[in-house]
């Protein structure tokens, strides 16, 4: 920072020193910045530079100087709604009364007082959109309705715009970043026409967290010009790679129709498994699409929310010419690895490939082979394969595991909606052989790209997940401790890996979806990144997304990537030190977004599940279930019932006594009655109401059936588990 910015700053923090919510108008702050000692033809460059620093931030056209105590970062949400901006390792929970505006993803300057966060200036929007309706008032006058925002948001749009528009309509307007006398400036984007090809709930949760449901012309333009099928020179091309003669299948869910991934299997004349993971190669039309891939790019992920996908590509490639669908002949990028029988990949190669799937298979009809030994018909060719596929999955499982794969309880709240779009099923789901067969086959395969190209020290997309964080660990390791289990916390904060023996020695107890639900949430989030910083939770030294291109932009990066350091090796491009350079900085960039964009998709796919869920359980008030507790704090009591649904309970809805919160044993205690509740327990719940904007569904405690259930179970099998590990 050179001397006249020093001074500068030193000026202004006298100037606020006695008043700390002094403001300047330009003027005044033109004359500083000229006793600053700069000449006066560059005071609004050095006004800018103050402002991108953070030295100073305006407001309603006065400048303020940001306080010793105002810091830098990015609002974020949880997938129930709730506000917070992580402060080092500490998350601070934003009320939505101090929004000033400000959306999820938005990086913004703030304070703290007295605990309070209070947003002070958003300086970058990263999702600037927001869907709203057009209301007509009753003096005639028009105006914006957000729709799914939090606290305050008032748009300035002309009323001449909004007449045209017309009461009722929608449209995505994309908001300012600065405020002006209580108001942002607002441009619309694009009217919202709702066509009954989506559902209308469904459409606004997508458009809300920066979806589009349809394409430019131009992209579409593009991939009609694409031809049908694969083509003979092509095929040519690949000839050494040839595989549509080998057994090659898809595993899927049986609705899925963007199938990325196939597999096969050989055993080698020294017993060594062949596995090849064949990934369709989207990179490869793409190349053709220049509108396309910059769309792509900004989608940058397909949205599934319940039986609806909005996908990252047109139909024409995502459902079929990339699709691998079976019996047609399919461009791909297969890793071919030998793996040895104690689950270590040997060797391997990456190649340009041509295949042609045998079978589009089901995870429910393999699993049938796998778990219950029922061969379903069209399948006996298959059998034996699957079989060996099964015995190398356990295989690599088990060489993770010794690793120190970490595996969280796997099971997810599954909402089957009915023709006309409403939930009529809730319940969940657990990964069963196929299910885990192919994730450990697409780990093996993603480590294997990642190794390849980490080995050469050239810029890639890495997936990384950089373990717990220490301050949640903590926190989860003494909500744990309060359950009945002795944990040693220093020694897990010192050690993480211990995480996965805890799992381990529990994962048959009634308590481990809580146990693992609260080791989850004191991780650090996946990302992407440029660095290669290893993947805690899989043990993985190098990481990457290669298997799913069709539906992930950065699996897309990597296969670009892999082409360019291809032709490079080939000599066919030069890769020198500035644009090693260039490549860096801009993967740093697209991973960061990558990332931002895989939030907001989890989002959206969390509030359209969510919806559905509220609306099936508004049907349900007054109904009971059972459910177990698996968090209290200071104002209410959270439930998972036994189909999946989370939901809330504040403390005037236990019934019973009044209740009050024990902090230091996460537990409540009737003041009357003594009776008490603690994480872990069985308890009866009855469906009260949902409260829409929170996206909360709201029980009352009615009883606490932990004994109940405990001696209705055979041998007592939760309580012998405890036991053991305590020992």
């Amino acid at each position: 920072m050179g001397c006249k910015m020093e001074e500068i700053i030193r000026i202004l923090r006298e100037k606020v020193s006695a008043d700390p919510f002094k403001r300047f108008d330009y003027d005044a702050l033109r004359d500083i910045v000229i006793s600053g000692g700069t000449a006066p033809e560059k005071v609004d460059e050095t006004i800018f530079e103050l402002e991108q620093k953070g030295y100073v931030y305006s407001s309603n056209g006065f400048y303020r100087v940001v306080r010793e105590t105002t810091k830098k970062g990015m609002l974020d949400v949880t997938h129930r709604g709730t506000l917070f901006i992580m402060d080092g390792e500490k998350k601070r929970h934003v009320d939505s009364a101090n929004l000033k505006g400000a959306l999820p993803n938005d990086i913004v300057l703030y304070d703290v007082a007295d605990d309070e966060v209070k947003i002070l200036k958003i300086l970058k929007r990263n999702n600037p959109n927001v869907v709203c309706e057009v209301l007509q008032k009753d003096n005639g006058k028009y105006k914006l309705d957000p729709k799914k925002v939090r606290g305050s948001l008032n748009i300035n749009i002309s009323q001449d715009v909004l007449a045209k528009l017309g009461a009722g309509s929608y449209v995505l307007v994309k908001l300012d970043k600065d405020m002006k006398y209580g108001m942002f400036d607002g441009e619309v984007v694009k009217p919202i026409v709702l066509n009954g090809k989506i559902d209308k709930d469904l459409a606004m949760v997508a458009f809300s967290n920066g979806f589009d449901t349809e394409f430019s012309p131009a992209s579409i333009n593009e991939v009609k010009a694409l031809p049908n099928s694969v083509l003979p020179e092509e095929i040519e091309e690949r000839k050494e790679n040839d595989f549509r003669d080998e057994l090659i299948f898809t595993i899927d869910g049986a609705d899925t129709k963007d199938m990325d991934d196939a597999v096969s299997l050989k055993i080698l004349p020294n017993g060594n498994y062949e596995l090849g993971v064949h990934i369709a190669n989207v990179s490869h039309y793409l190349r053709k699409c220049p509108h396309l891939l910059k769309e792509a790019k900004e989608r940058s992920t397909s949205l599934y929310m319940l039986n609806t996908v909005i996908p990252m590509l047109p139909p024409k490639l995502s459902d079929w010419l990339c699709s691998l669908n079976p019996n047609v002949d399919r461009l791909a990028k297969s890793v071919i690895m030998e793996i040895d029988s104690e689950g270590n990949v040997v060797n391997s190669r990456i190649c340009d490939s041509v295949i042609n799937s045998k079978k589009k298979m089901t995870y429910d009809d393999v699993n049938s082979i796998l778990e219950d030994g029922v061969v379903p018909e069209g399948y006996e060719p298959f059998k034996d394969t699957l079989k060996k596929m099964n015995k190398l999955s356990k295989i690599i499982g088990a060489k993770k595991y010794d690793n120190g794969e970490v595996n969280f309880c796997s099971s997810e709240t599954s909402v089957e909606v009915d023709q006309e779009g409403k939930a009529a099923k809730i319940s969940t789901r657990t990964s069963l052989s196929a299910e885990k067969l192919i994730e450990r086959f697409m780990i093996l395969a993603n480590e294997t790209v990642a190794s390849y190209v980490d080995m050469m020290d050239l810029p890639f997309v890495y997936r990384v997940h950089e373990g717990p964080n220490p301050i949640k660990l903590k926190e989860a390791l003494k909500i744990i401790n309060t359950l009945g289990f002795n944990i040693p916390e220093g020694k897990i904060l010192r050690s993480p890996r211990l995480i996965k023996d805890i799992l381990e020695k529990v994962k048959d107890s009634d308590e481990f979806p809580l146990l693992s639900n609260l080791l989850l949430v004191s991780m650090s989030r996946a990302k992407y990144s440029k660095e290669n910083l290893g993947h805690f939770a899989l043990a993985s030294n190098a990481y990457t997304h290669f298997t799913s291109p069709i539906r992930r932009f950065p699996d897309t990066m990597v296969h670009f990537l892999l082409d360019y350091y291809n032709d490079v090796a080939l000599g066919n491009k030069t890769l020198d030190y500035e644009t090693l350079k260039k490549i860096e900085a801009s993967l740093a960039e697209a991973c960061e977004y990558a990332s931002l964009r895989e939030r907001q998709a989890n989002r959206a796919e969390y509030q359209a599940s969510r919806r559905k869920i509220m609306d099936y359980m508004r049907t349900l008030e007054g109904q009971s279930f059972e459910a177990v507790i698996n968090m209290i704090d200071r104002k209410e009591v959270s439930v998972t019932t036994d189909n999946g649904i989370t939901g809330t309970i504040p403390f005037r809805d236990v019934l019973g006594d009044s209740f009050f919160f024990h902090e230091n044993n996460y537990m409540l205690i009737g003041r009357h009655t003594k009776r008490k509740y603690k994480i872990g327990n069985r308890v009866l719940v009855t469906v009260k109401g949902v409260n829409e904007f929170e996206e909360k569904v709201l029980f009352t405690l009615d009883k606490n059936i932990s004994r109940a259930y405990a001696e209705s179970k055979e041998f007592n099998g939760g309580k012998k588990l405890r036991k053991k590990y305590n020992n």
